[in-house]
């Protein structure tokens, strides 16, 4: 049972807006995020924390997209068959993806240059000899980790920390408070991580989301009747913690409501 929300397939485009579920789609909640604040992810450095199977990671760096153009995306993930997933699927991204530089926005021709049957019947493109950091498949690299409880390498490391659809999985295993390691700590630490200004991108799971995970996982029943925050709280918490409240991104596909926040 996945008892941290590692399930196969989580973070698809599919399974949020309903869309085509083909991996060169670009996940419709990164393209409302982009209309929302147009300079989020631009020349960024990313951490996508609970990245599954690196759907989300690979659209974010894929830099042929044009949409999103961060410097660096990171991914962690508690799972260690998800992450081999991930670095998987990024290096069949970028077997699909036409060579060279192009200036214009997201172009599915050039991001499926190579046929599927190509890459079945010749393996994965090696990664360029001379890498750069910058440019995919460079930029996009993944950990498996349990985020949440590690401790932080480096305060400041990021401009953009992404926690869509997760941090109910860290509040069921950990609680609520900092002892535990709990939700307020693991807000605390995307704060950290965050440079002046940097932007927190929470979307999160409704509490009946959270009474469904528990039928589904009945070992965490007890941790949910300890819970004394709720979803609806978060802004307070996380306006204690040092976060503004800047935006949420709303959109017609998305099941769930995405806030962004900034530190301050």
């Amino acid at each position: 049972m996945a008892s941290h929300g590692n399930y196969r397939g989580y973070q698809g485009v599919s399974r949020h807006d309903g869309q085509n579920s083909a991996s060169h789609v670009v996940d419709y909640r990164l393209q409302v995020l982009v209309d929302t604040l147009p300079d989020i992810f631009a020349g960024k450095d990313i951490l996508d924390v609970g990245c599954n199977n690196g759907a989300i990671s690979v659209h974010l760096g894929n830099t042929t997209c044009r949409i999103c153009c961060p410097a660096t995306v990171t991914g962690v993930d508690i799972d260690p068959e998800l992450v081999k997933k991930a670095r998987s699927h990024l290096s069949f991204r970028y077997s699909r993806t036409a060579p060279g530089e192009t200036t214009t926005g997201n172009d599915p021709e050039r991001n499926n240059y190579f046929p599927i049957s190509s890459v079945m019947e010749h393996g994965h493109r090696p990664y360029p000899e001379d890498p750069v950091p910058t440019k995919f498949p460079r930029n996009v690299e993944f950990h498996c980790e349990d985020w949440a409880k590690t401790s932080i390498s480096e305060a400041g490391s990021y401009d953009v920390v992404l926690a869509l659809s997760m941090v109910k999985w860290v509040h069921l295993q950990h609680l609520d408070e900092v002892m535990t390691k709990g939700l307020r700590e693991f807000f605390g630490k995307c704060h950290s991580s965050l440079r002046l200004s940097g932007y927190f991108v929470l979307e999160p799971q409704e509490w009946a989301s959270y009474e469904r995970a528990v039928k589904k996982n009945k070992s965490l029943g007890g941790n949910l009747q300890k819970l004394k925050i709720r979803p609806e709280h978060f802004e307070s918490v996380l306006k204690e913690i040092g976060f503004n409240f800047l935006q949420k991104a709303e959109g017609k596909g998305l099941k769930r409501n995405i806030f962004i926040y900034q530190k301050k």
